[in-house]
């Protein structure tokens, strides 16, 4: 359909074929759209740039509201901000993010594939609802029935093509809603939507100024709780100011190396735990000896037998099964004692974490740093 490649026979009728900017005609909007390195105003009019009028954040976040990412223009810039959004956002988001470029592109026809598999019945009905309100005929590829009811007609591919019927039928559905008018292409898209939501009394904007306001809430008693502490005050204010300059608050990069070491000293700080870890270690030094002492009466036994040397045999034979016995006993050994101390490791930094998350107020220093730039809030 998109013409790399040239038809060895037969021909092929699309709109929009011919000519170029085929997202005019037809849009495809796969299970897990693609999410190009750029600013979050790019993923919205990919494949093409974004004109003049959506590099203000305002319209950027009217934009955004419709399937419910308001919150991704309110950390770093949206308009200069670039990140490899495939990375950062969820598969939810990501489908919420390919639905809005559908509303924005609207073209005739919209190839759905399983394109609402991970986001709520809310979204899926709003999808379907605006693209009959946007003129934009959908054609859906999806294994559940409850889409039934946005469409007219069923094709049903059985996979057997020698059947009389040519491996496929189509069905008329009774639930289906009427066909679409004639395409007005001077339909404003903001208009279109905000009656929809209007209709059903979906505001837009009530989420977020709801979150707002649980943040000024938390900030005043943390700030009252911050002031009869006294000494506390400056530790909270400098989250408060880490927090509100929407800056980096991951602290210093350590390496892995130094992350391990510190793990390590916290899992194996009680006696049990490093007697444990020493038993282990001698046990695998031993493992790995009697591996090689077991291959060396391997060896024996086919020399005695290339020497016909009976008694180099026999002997290659009870040194091959004393070694066998005594790395059966070994190798269960280290596997107890590998279990043991992964319970002892995990208790201490359970109980490390636990201490350090309620001691001297930590629990209200952490709920006082606001959430990252590009988080699922749900």
């Amino acid at each position: 359909l998109g013409g790399p490649w040239d038809m060895a026979a037969g021909s092929i009728t699309a709109p929009g074929l011919a000519g170029s900017g085929m997202q005019s005609s037809v849009y495809y909007v796969p299970q897990r759209p693609y999410n190009a390195v750029g600013t979050l105003a790019e993923q919205l009019c990919y494949p093409d740039q974004p004109p003049a009028a959506l590099l203000e954040k305002g319209e950027l976040r009217r934009w955004l509201e419709y399937v419910d990412l308001g919150y991704l223009a309110d950390g770093r810039d949206p308009l200069t901000f670039e990140a490899d959004w495939q990375s950062v956002l969820s598969l939810g988001e990501q489908q919420r993010l390919g639905i809005l470029r559908l509303f924005y592109h609207r073209p005739k026809f919209a190839v759905l594939d399983e394109c609402t598999s991970a986001v709520t019945g809310e979204v899926e009905r709003r999808l379907f609802d605006l693209c009959e309100r946007l003129q934009i005929s959908c054609i859906t590829i999806a294994h559940r029935p409850a889409l039934k009811k946005y469409h007219q007609r069923m094709l049903v591919l059985t996979g057997r093509p020698a059947d009389d019927d040519g491996g496929f039928h189509i069905s008329q559905l009774t639930s289906a809603p009427l066909p679409l008018r004639p395409r007005d292409e001077d339909v404003c898209v903001h208009s279109v939507i905000s009656s929809y939501l209007s209709s059903r009394s979906i505001k837009l904007h009530k989420s977020n100024s709801f979150t707002n306001g649980l943040y000024a809430r938390r900030d005043k008693i943390l700030a009252e709780t911050s002031a009869a502490s006294g000494g506390c005050h400056g530790k909270a204010a400098a989250v408060e100011q880490g927090s509100s300059d929407g800056g980096d608050r991951r602290g210093p990069y350590r390496s892995p190396l130094a992350n391990l070491r510190a793990l390590l000293k916290i899992g194996l700080a009680s006696r049990g735990a490093r007697w444990r870890a020493l038993a282990l270690a001698l046990g695998t030094i031993l493992r790995t000896d009697l591996y090689w002492r077991v291959w060396m009466s391997v060896g024996r036994v086919i020399l005695g037998n290339i020497a016909l040397d009976q008694r180099l045999v026999a002997r290659g034979l009870a040194q091959n099964a004393a070694f066998v016995g005594a790395l059966f006993c070994t190798d269960r050994a280290c596997r107890h004692l590998s279990q043991q101390l992964l319970v002892r490791i995990w208790t201490s930094l359970t109980e490390k974490v636990q201490g350090l998350f309620f001691e001297r107020g930590v629990l209200h220093y952490a709920l006082s740093a606001r959430p990252p730039l590009v988080r699922n809030p749900a």
